[in-house]
C-alpha cells in the first residue's frame, strides 16, 4: 500500500471530528436566537452554493439527472437529512454534545430494523446482541443513572434517536440512487439542494440579516465555516475514503472518533464533563456498533 493510501484511513477519523464539532456552531446561532429551521438552513444554504459552483467548474456531468428520479432525491432530502439535521439540533440543545453525538450514531441499529422490517433480512442473535449493548450503552452515558455534568433531557433523548432513525432513511434512498447509476457528488448535490429550497421560506432571513450585520465579517466567517466543517469537508473525506476502503470500516472510524471528538468539544468549552460511567457507556456502544457494522451484515 503507497504512502497515500495509508493516509486515507485518517480521513473517515477527520469527518468524524468535524461532525462533532457541529454542536459548538449550533448552540452559537440559537443563542443568537436562531430556530433549529435556521441553524440548519445557515449550514446547507452555503454548501449547497460552494458545491454547485466546484460541480459547475469541475464536474458538470453530475449535475445531470433523470427528471423522473427526482422523488429519490426527494427522499435523501425531506425525509432523511432535513429532519434528520433538525432533530440533530434539537438533541444538541437539550443533551451533552455527546450523548447528541452518540444518539446520532445509533443510525446503524435503525438501518438493522428498517432492513428487518421491509426488506425481511434475517434477525441473527449477533444483530440481538450488537442491539441491545448498544442501547445499555446509550443508558450509561444518558446521565439518566447518576448525578453528573452531563446535560440530558426526555425530549433531547427523543430528539436524537429520532435524527438516527432518519438518518438510517437516508441510506435506504442513497442505495436507489447508487443503483440509478447516480454519482456521490449528485446525491449530496441533490439532496442539499432540496432541502435548501425547502428551507427558503421557514428562514429567519431578517435575523440573519441582523447577524450578519453585527460584527459582519466574524459572522459571515461563522456561516461559511459551519457550512465547510460540518457538511462540505467531513463529506468529501469520508466519501473520497470510500474509495478506498469498505463501508464498514470507514463507518467504524467515523462512528467511533464523533462521539470522543464532541466529548472533548463539550468538556472544554461547555463544562460538559463525562463521569466514568459515561466513558464506559461510549466504549461500549462504540464497540457494539463497530460489532455490528464490521460483520457487514447490515
Amino acid at each position: 500500500m503507497g504512502f497515500d493510501k495509508k493516509l486515507i484511513v485518517f480521513f473517515p477519523v477527520i469527518a468524524g471530528i468535524l461532525w462533532g464539532s457541529g454542536g459548538i456552531f449550533v448552540r452559537a446561532f440559537n443563542d443568537f436566537g436562531f430556530h433549529t429551521l435556521s441553524i440548519f438552513a445557515s449550514r446547507v444554504i452555503p454548501a449547497t452554493i460552494l458545491l454547485f459552483i466546484m460541480l459547475l467548474i469541475y464536474d458538470k456531468k453530475s449535475l445531470k439527472i433523470d427528471i423522473k428520479d427526482i422523488w429519490v432525491f426527494i427522499g435523501t432530502g425531506l425525509i432523511a437529512t432535513l429532519p434528520s439535521s433538525v432533530f440533530y439540533n434539537e438533541s444538541l440543545l437539550n443533551v451533552s454534545l455527546s450523548l447528541a453525538a452518540l444518539l446520532l450514531g445509533l443510525s446503524p441499529l435503525f438501518a438493522l430494523i428498517i432492513s428487518v422490517v421491509l426488506f425481511k433480512e434475517k434477525l441473527t442473535s449477533r444483530k440481538i446482541f450488537c442491539l441491545v449493548i448498544a442501547l445499555i450503552g446509550c443508558l450509561f452515558v444518558s446521565g439518566v443513572l447518576e448525578t453528573s455534568g452531563f446535560k440530558w433531557s426526555g425530549w433531547g433523548i427523543i430528539a436524537g434517536l429520532l435524527s438516527a432513525l432518519t438518518w438510517a432513511i437516508y441510506g435506504v434512498f442513497s442505495k436507489i440512487a447508487i443503483k440509478k447509476n447516480y454519482s456521490t457528488l449528485t446525491i449530496l448535490f441533490y439532496n442539499f439542494f432540496i432541502c435548501s429550497v425547502f428551507l427558503i421560506p421557514f428562514t429567519q432571513w431578517d435575523l440573519f440579516i441582523t447577524y450578519t450585520a453585527t460584527n459582519t465579517l466574524e459572522n459571515i466567517l461563522g456561516i461559511v465555516f459551519y457550512a465547510i466543517i460540518t457538511i462540505v469537508l467531513p463529506y468529501f473525506l469520508f466519501n473520497y475514503a470510500l474509495k478506498y476502503m469498505d463501508n464498514g470500516e470507514a463507518t467504524i472510524l467515523y462512528g467511533g472518533a464523533e462521539p470522543i471528538a464532541a466529548t472533548i468539544f463539550g468538556a472544554l468549552i461547555f463544562a460538559e464533563y463525562p463521569s466514568i460511567l459515561n466513558m464506559i457507556g461510549i466504549i461500549i456502544t462504540i464497540l457494539a456498533l463497530s460489532l455490528l457494522v464490521k460483520s457487514n451484515e447490515i
